[in-house]
């Protein structure tokens, strides 16, 4: 029998196939490493989302709280104006129901107080020029709106100037 020998080519074949996939197998265990870490990376992102959708939650039920509260404060704050409660007793006995904070009571009850005088003051200016639009005198709107005389003219002035002129008003 004669002794068979691997010819010199198919070595270095076989020498080049082991080569490949030592090399994959290094490839693969990098790869798997690479996915380890991304899986990891992902599940801390994850847990971050979780816990900042537990916060916006949080807020946005603090945020209604807080939108039926400042609805109580105004309408305290209209109804103290309009029956000449003090201000400051007003404060207390809201912040006192609803359990808010004094200062925020008083803030929202300010602000309140001025957005009513605002509109209080546009509605009579409003009634002012509609008045004008039907021919009435400057006295003669004064005298209806409790005024002064030079009031009625200054605040028709100023409207004029300011605001857009609207046509007659029918009766």
């Amino acid at each position: 029998m004669e002794k068979a020998t691997l010819p010199l080519k198919k070595f270095d074949e076989f020498a080049l196939s082991e080569a490949q996939t030592t090399q994959k197998a290094l490839s693969s265990s990098q790869v798997a490493k690479s996915l380890d870490d991304a899986a990891a990376a992902l599940e801390a992102e994850a847990r971050r989302l979780r816990h900042r959708a537990t916060e916006l939650r949080s807020a946005e039920q603090q945020a209604k709280v807080w939108e039926k509260a400042r609805a109580r404060i105004r309408a305290a704050s209209i109804i103290a104006t309009r029956e000449g409660i003090p201000f400051a007793r007003a404060a207390f006995d809201i912040a006192a129901e609803i359990g808010a904070p004094i200062e925020a009571v008083i803030q929202i009850m300010e602000q309140e107080a001025r957005k009513t005088a605002r509109e209080r003051l546009h509605l009579r200016n409003e009634e002012i020029m509609r008045l004008k639009r039907r021919g009435k005198t400057n006295a003669e709107i004064a005298a209806r709106m409790d005024l002064h005389e030079k009031s009625v003219a200054r605040i028709g002035g100023r409207m004029r100037r300011y605001m857009v002129y609207r046509g007659p008003d029918l009766p």
